[in-house]
């Protein structure tokens, strides 16, 4: 059984697990990459984009272990104005389109904005919302449109939306991360399992299952 977390910040991992690795390309010019990893102009750093990031992302999206797109998305409450992210995310898009990537998306506050372009764009690569926490409404809608949603340390605080829905979720669509979280995949796999009263390996199939549909010929080895 091998633990896939598909979001991760962490340096550290270990040979048990098949982690992506998330960069941002701005501000940074040390993204190892000898290891799985995604790279994406986060929309944080929007205020900082010119269009020479994306002949950087271009460039990256040549190498072997450069297996998704992100993070990239929109933000209300951090980054550039609404339009600015909007090109930005587009960008991204049409690479992940190109590349035949999954996209790892990062959205605050503008699904209504997301869901739009979802419509307008009609992507044939994978759309992965990572740490996903808001309501089973909304989180249904997404999946029925073929969106993945991705679960981290929200799983296992009581009062939190994926807490009381997880379970319910169609888990064809569903994965789980750590992101910046203490936590490790392993915790986060085990509270997924617990959570729909499956066992482990259970869970452990239905995500690998997921993955092999989204990253087509990408192998599960670091």
């Amino acid at each position: 059984m091998i633990y896939i977390d598909i979001h991760t910040h962490a340096e550290n991992i270990d040979n048990k697990k098949f982690s992506i690795r998330s960069f941002s390309i701005i501000d940074n010019n040390n993204i190892p990459v000898n290891k799985t990893f995604s790279a994406g102009i986060h929309p944080w750093d929007s205020e900082k984009f010119n269009y020479s990031h994306f002949d950087t992302l271009r460039k990256i999206s040549n190498k072997n272990k450069f297996i998704a797109i992100g993070e990239a998305g929109l933000d209300k409450l951090q980054g550039a104005e609404l339009q600015i992210q909007k090109n930005i995310f587009k960008g991204q898009i049409e690479l992940s389109e190109r590349t035949k990537r999954p996209l790892i998306i990062h959205c605050v506050k503008y699904f209504n904005e997301l869901i739009e372009m979802h419509k307008e764009i009609k992507p044939k690569s994978p759309w992965i919302i990572h740490s996903f926490k808001k309501n089973i409404a909304l989180a249904q809608d997404l999946i029925a449109r073929g969106i993945y949603l991705s679960f981290g340390a929200d799983l296992l605080n009581t009062s939190s939306n994926p807490y009381k829905y997880f379970s319910e979720l169609n888990k064809e669509f569903i994965f789980v991360e750590t992101d910046d979280s203490k936590l490790s995949i392993e915790e986060i796999y085990k509270q997924a399992a617990e959570l729909c009263s499956i066992d482990l390996e259970e869970m452990s199939d239905i995500i690998e299952s997921n993955f092999k549909k989204c990253f087509k010929n990408v192998p599960l080895v670091k």
